[in-house]
């Protein structure tokens, strides 16, 4: 059986790492956010019966749909 030492310990780590424990969550659930959004987006974007391209600012491709990526 544990210790009051050991309770002492483990209180003491769960408390060093709770909050980077909180953060890894958070982080996962805003990539798989992010994740749903692309592939709502993606299919959104491919049912569009023409080309299109999504560029960046300065003129890099960001997205496209599939008639898109086949313009040459």
């Amino acid at each position: 059986l544990p210790g009051d030492k050991d309770t002492a310990q483990v209180a003491e780590v769960l408390t060093l790492i709770g909050p980077h424990a909180v953060r890894a969550a958070q982080f996962a659930r805003a990539l798989d956010m992010a994740r749903q959004a692309a592939e709502t987006y993606s299919g959104f974007i491919d049912a569009v019966a023409l080309p299109l391209l999504v560029l960046t600012s300065d003129g890099r491709l960001q997205t496209a749909n599939t008639l898109g990526l086949a313009v040459d």
